[in-house]
């Protein structure tokens, strides 16, 4: 793992690195998908990843199933043939809720978005109640100001705090950018609910069991040398410390991504403004992309 301090190093494209690396843990939004469409530059970069032989699978924070982002994302021009496979925090939510791994004491309370399916995808099979009196735990998969009108319900987290209830946050993202506009995420309510000395459990990046899945996904076993693996987001705290962690190569994409706009305002300039992010995050990119390109 390199050290804070490190200097990255600047390449123009993915191509720069092909002879590197033999598999990609690839974020979604921000790198190929930016909510609203997927850029032709994205698709050649996939292409040519697997005309090169390499291995991809997509390692997203949505709190969507993985076969309902394969299926969007199919909608938008991206064939699933492009890549090898996809781990969303929320299929990992649903399959850890599915089998009790976390432990977490049923019936479920939902916070997040309603009338998306989303609900039904993250509960499916898994014991529930509608009232927050009644609930073991609770799954949060929205956050207020999100692009899908998620409404707090006011009340609930302070219901919940008074039950010490646990708290699964299905997305640990802090903001998403949509379009040119950033957007808050189930992280910033998670972060809120832990402040005020909630037990919350992430279920995405940078925390390990993601990761253990995609390298799965990719063949590598626990234990495995990483060194052929390069992890590619536009996240700090979340793709490239979750990168950092598990033992990987990053690349940050970092023209369009969530950080771009903190790091243009520094004071001292644009470098110092990422220099700042990186360490106040304590993530460390080995590699830096301007845009997503081969």
């Amino acid at each position: 793992m390199m050290s804070p301090n490190s200097v990255a190093t600047e390449v123009k494209g993915i191509r720069t690195l092909a002879s590197r690396y033999d598999s990609i843990l690839c974020d979604v939004w921000g790198v190929i998908y930016d909510g609203i469409s997927v850029p032709t530059t994205a698709l050649e970069v996939l292409a040519s990843w697997q005309d090169k032989g390499g291995k991809l699978v997509l390692l997203s924070n949505s709190p969507r199933r993985a076969r309902v982002m394969t299926r969007q994302l199919a909608e938008k021009g991206l064939d699933p043939k492009l890549y090898n496979g996809v781990i969303t925090s929320g299929e990992a939510s649903w399959g850890f809720l599915r089998a009790n791994d976390l432990r977490l004491p049923p019936p479920y309370y939902y916070v997040g978005p309603e009338g998306t399916g989303l609900h039904e995808e993250l509960l499916d099979g898994v014991p529930e109640t509608g009232e927050i009196t009644q609930a073991g735990a609770v799954v949060l998969a929205g956050a207020d100001g999100d692009h899908w009108g998620t409404q707090a319900r006011a009340g609930v987290l302070d219901q919940a705090l008074e039950q010490d209830l646990p708290l699964l946050c299905t997305n640990p993202d802090l903001q998403v950018r949509r379009g040119g506009k950033l957007e808050p995420c189930p992280g910033v309510v998670a972060r809120a609910y832990e402040d005020r000395g909630g037990k919350v459990i992430y279920v995405g990046k940078p925390h390990g069991l993601v990761y253990e899945m995609a390298l799965n996904l990719l063949g590598y076993k626990a234990g495995a040398d990483l060194r052929s693996v390069l992890a590619v987001g536009d996240g700090l705290a979340t793709d490239i410390l979750g990168a950092n962690q598990a033992g990987c190569d990053a690349l940050l994409v970092r023209k369009g991504g969530i950080h771009e706009a903190a790091a243009l305002s520094h004071p001292e300039g644009l470098e110092a403004g990422w220099r700042a992010l990186y360490e106040a995050t304590g993530a460390t990119p080995r590699w830096i992309l301007p845009h997503f390109v081969w």
